[in-house]
């Protein structure tokens, strides 16, 4: 995703996603490796999943799910366009700092309705800069999602599904 690209430091991102059921389904592993840049700042973070799911009732299951990785962040103050270069708060080099992350949810489904919560940056590992300029704070937040699918043609398997999402942080 490019956003606004006639802008320099303009915002993109990508993501490369992979996972995989084993053994009947019940057991799904994964991984994924995504970067965004903005301005001055460069994050990529790539993760390993692995997810459970119970069967519960014909029409109901219980999976839940957990992502160990790392986030490695970027901060290139090289860029930045001054009117005193020697501010020696300011500095020339690119600060790389890598942080270790985790993510854990769990999904109930009944036939075509789906409930999930999760918890992310479940460490809320943080860090500061060599310059002690800036810093970066993983705040772990809860998401809760909902979702339901709605059958348009069953013969050529065209379905809908509205999908709602809440994302909350403590503070």
């Amino acid at each position: 995703r490019d956003q606004w690209t006639n802008i320099a430091g303009s915002p993109t991102s990508n993501l490369f996603l992979f996972d995989s059921p084993l053994k009947k389904n019940k057991i799904a592993l994964g991984f994924s490796i995504g970067n965004e840049a903005t301005g001055l700042t460069k994050k990529t973070a790539a993760y390993a999943y692995y997810a459970y799911k119970v069967i519960i009732a014909d029409s109901s299951t219980l999976r839940f799910g957990i992502a160990i990785g790392g986030i490695n962040n970027q901060l290139d103050l090289s860029k930045v366009i001054v009117q005193n270069s020697s501010d020696p708060y300011l500095g020339t080099t690119m600060d790389k700092s890598i942080l270790f992350d985790s993510k854990a949810g769990i999904t109930f489904t009944k036939n075509k309705f789906e409930l999930g919560a999760g918890i992310l940056q479940l460490t809320g590992n943080s860090l500061q800069n060599k310059d002690q300029v800036a810093s970066y704070n993983l705040n772990r937040f809860f998401c809760i999602s909902s979702k339901y699918i709605f059958t348009v043609n069953s013969e050529k398997h065209i379905s809908f599904y509205p999908y709602v999402m809440a994302k909350i942080m403590p503070g």
